[in-house]
């Protein structure tokens, strides 16, 4: 197998399981790379698999490092315990805007400490393979129990609420004792509602359990985690990701017959296969935007087998203890757990079985079931890792599942090219006889196209051509003050304010506004405080910005446009392409189009 030479770094996630461990092998013994960074959940598990193929592969030019954690905190909470994380509510918090804030260069921000950034942008891997279970990791997080606890915490604290206590507040404020005993009491209650514990989990109280929710939910994390390894992905310069995904279902469909719980189709289940598309669904976009090559591979089977044991049974990290069972007689109410030490015990209990892995230690009748013809069956690690160093080769193996679907979109067409100009022209049309240029609504999303948009049209109102816009005579106080007059006698004014954005004037310290600003972003805050630097990342990101400075950066855009226009070795239809703007016109779409695929890198990759 021959793989590009540029793959002298790289990186597995999950290298600790079956798939991982298998490509660890392979990249050691086909594509013997500098170093293979092997990284597992577990301390012992990466010392032991870095042990194992520093064995097998004694005397390779190719060196095996460990690291390991949780891939989805930031770094100092990796090795934390579930309940640790979830018994602090500092800790709650801090995730909470881990996964919900913005992410800046800051030494604090998750962008920086978060465990995969950084071991990213340590190794600058030239490929990374991910072999982490993710849908697993984000969707086991028993939301629909979470929902259930705080629904009925929602419930009882709204029963507490709908008393009307009006006339006891009034008591206890005029010093009535008695009010002021009532008004204690239903402070007492609204606080020990609060803080009470979940009887399963008695570390957790009712208001831990709300934050718990909020940050449990899979869409934000899973955004969060791809948006954060795109990042960390272009910064190093890595060159392929490969993905080992999931069904969700090991390739059954709703009717899988092994649930999670008593529900048919399992909630559990669906939620993993919806999180494992959705996730198929963000690389798709990756490998579409620039940065690195990107494909997944889907096993659509039970992943297995790693060896056939006889040891101690564990469920849900605790041993399973051999009790004898006593006789009980069904009445109104029943306990779903007791006090094991009102058993008979003997002993652990020992079974033989077959570790797959990832999917769990299985006795012999359930590996006949899940692997029985027509069931989940199987297909074996060493398969799937061949499949992905073929495709990190370059082969098609036809089981990339990114380029499956690149094949079956519809794409752009010659027809829509040819309509969208008579589109353009019969607008044109219409803003003539209204009397009113139709430069942005918003409907695109963020202000900042808007806010280009019709800094483009200002400009090219009072200069119609490029040039002007180059021209070291204008200078760019020169050109604030005549676009601010122009913006005085005309009726786009209105239109801006109207529209929710804001107009920065020249001077940097007032602004033309309407009733409502989209920029600050605030939907739940009528009012926000103003800090140091908030007016230039607001001007950034949405307002119309008259300062000279800026128009410094749209004489230094003009002077690009223009060279791009001008290349030596670019005729013919190879002069033709979004880095290029081929004339001196101003076309107001054209030019911030031109802005988004070059200076934003905003341009479609396929």
């Amino acid at each position: 197998m021959v793989v590009s030479k540029q793959i002298r770094k790289v990186v597995v996630f999950g290298g600790g399981g079956l798939v991982g461990y298998q490509i660890c092998r392979l990249m050691a013994r086909e594509v013997k790379p500098d170093f293979i960074v092997v990284c597992t959940l577990l301390k012992s598990e990466a010392e032991a698999t870095v042990a194992r193929l520093e064995a097998e592969f004694e005397g390779s030019r190719t060196r095996f490092i460990g690291e390991y954690g949780n891939l989805f905190v930031r770094e100092e909470y990796t090795h934390l315990s579930k309940r640790d994380i979830q018994g602090d509510s500092q800790t709650l918090d801090t995730i909470y805007a881990d996964v919900f804030g913005r992410l800046t260069e800051e030494p604090e921000n998750i962008a920086t400490r978060g465990l995969m950034p950084k071991i990213i942008l340590t190794y600058k891997p030239d490929a990374i393979v991910d072999c982490v279970n993710t849908a697993t990791a984000i969707s086991y997080q028993d939301v629909k129990s979470s929902s259930k606890v705080v629904k009925e915490f929602r419930d009882a604290l709204a029963d507490i609420l709908g008393t009307d206590i009006s006339g006891v507040i009034a008591k206890a404020k005029a010093g009535d004792p008695q009010g002021i005993a009532q008004l204690c009491d239903f402070a007492a209650r609204i606080n020990h509602l609060s803080k009470a514990p979940i009887e399963s989990f008695p570390y957790l109280d009712n208001l831990k359990m709300i934050d718990l929710l909020l940050i449990s939910q899979a869409v934000p994390q899973l955004v969060r985690h791809v948006t954060l390894l795109y990042q960390a992905m272009l910064k190093a310069k890595t060159h392929i990701y490969i993905k080992v995904g999931t069904t969700g279902t090991g390739g059954m469909g709703i009717n899988i017959p092994f649930t999670h719980g008593e529900d048919k189709p399992s909630f559990t289940l669906m939620a993993k296969s919806s999180v494992g598309f959705a996730h198929t669904g963000l690389l798709f976009l990756l490998a579409r935007s620039p940065g690195p090559i990107i494909k997944e591979i889907k096993p659509g089977a039970m992943i297995g087998y790693k060896r056939i044991v006889y040891k101690d049974i564990s469920k849900f990290h605790t041993p399973v203890i051999l009790t004898e069972p006593k006789k009980e007689t069904l009445g109104t109410r029943i306990s779903v757990r007791e006090d094991i030490s009102q058993y008979r015990q003997n002993g652990h209990l020992s079974l033989v079985g077959i570790d797959t892995g990832e999917n769990g230690f299985f006795s012999r009748g359930e590996y006949e079931a899940i692997t029985y013809m027509g069931s989940m069956e199987f297909v074996t690690p060493e398969e799937i890792a061949r499949n992905v160093l073929f495709e990190i080769a370059g082969s098609n193996t036809g089981k990339d599942i990114i380029a499956a679907i690149d094949g079956a979109i519809m794409d752009p067409s010659y027809r829509a090219g040819l309509i969208r100009q008579a589109a353009i022209d019969e607008m044109l049309q219409k803003e003539k006889k209204h009397g009113i240029p139709s430069i942005a609504i918003g409907e695109l999303g963020p202000p900042q196209l808007s806010k280009l948009l019709y800094e483009t049209h200002l400009l090219q109102s009072v200069y119609p051509d490029l040039n002007e816009w180059a021209d070291a005579a204008n200078t760019p106080e020169q050109m604030a003050a005549a676009l601010l007059r122009k913006l005085d006698e005309s009726a786009i004014k209105a239109v801006i304010t109207s529209l929710g954005l804001a107009i920065l004037l020249p001077d940097g310290k007032s602004i033309y506004r309407g009733s409502t600003l989209f920029i600050p972003e605030s939907k739940v805050h009528k009012i926000v405080d103003i800090h140091a630097g908030d007016v230039d990342a607001w001007a950034h990101h949405g307002w119309i910005d008259l300062r000279p400075s800026n128009m410094r950066v749209w004489k230094d855009r003009a002077g690009k446009m223009l060279a791009s226009g001008h290349q030596k070795y670019a005729e013919g239809s190879a002069a033709v392409g979004p880095q290029y703007y081929s004339s001196s016109n101003i076309r107001t779409g054209e030019v911030v189009g031109w802005i988004l695929s070059t200076e934003f890198e905003g341009s479609r990759r396929k």
